[in-house]
């Protein structure tokens, strides 16, 4: 009897380390995936401002009018913005056009919110020439706002008033569990505007 009670105590014993385990192994899965999580949010926010800024520096490079004012939807998204400069390398106007495009829902936290994608599109010469698709953001964009800012950082309509131009976005986080912090990441970048005076 002692035999099989020392067993059973064995078995109890090892089952509840067993079980243990299993927990502390699904808690570091559940961390890990978070802290994966939260890396790539911030590394795909990050990209998508440098480049930003980027291309954004370039408006009105050689050229005395360079940009149309923001499409905004009812949500207050940046639908479409077009910019142009004048490439002394390619001797030719270079017009760039940013599309935000919807491409699903994701649940955040107890909300479930829009999931867009930023696309790029660039036209080299003449107006009538078709766009060409170059590059776009991660799929995952929460938010999406460009603004044309006047002298003291307030916001303007006409482009001839534009002093400088503000885009800010929001990331969300790929995977979404309940140790996911932060579930987005914002961002948000200024770029002086000048035009070249002719």
């Amino acid at each position: 009897m002692a035999f099989i009670y020392d067993n059973l105590v064995a078995s109890l014993i090892s089952t509840t380390a067993v079980l243990i385990l299993i927990s502390i192994q699904a808690q570091a899965t559940q961390i890990n995936t978070a802290k994966t999580s939260r890396n790539a949010a911030k590394n795909q926010a990050q990209k998508l401002a440098t480049w930003l800024e980027e291309d954004l520096a370039e408006i009105g490079k050689n050229m005395t009018a360079a940009l149309d004012p923001p499409q905004d939807s009812t949500d207050w998204h940046t639908t479409q913005f077009t910019f142009k400069h004048y490439s002394q390398a390619m001797g030719d106007t270079v017009r760039i056009q940013y599309e935000l495009k919807e491409k699903g829902t994701r649940t955040v936290g107890d909300t479930t919110v829009k999931l867009y994608q930023m696309e790029r599109l660039r036209k080299v010469g003449n107006s009538s020439n078709p766009w060409k698709p170059e590059g776009r953001s991660t799929g995952n964009l929460g938010y999406f706002e460009v603004n044309m800012l006047g002298e003291n950082g307030g916001q303007v309509t006409i482009p001839g008033d534009v002093e400088s131009i503000r885009v800010r976005f929001s990331v969300i986080a790929p995977f979404q569990g309940e140790n996911t912090f932060p579930r987005r990441v914002y961002r948000s970048t200024t770029v002086p505007f000048r035009l070249s005076k002719k």
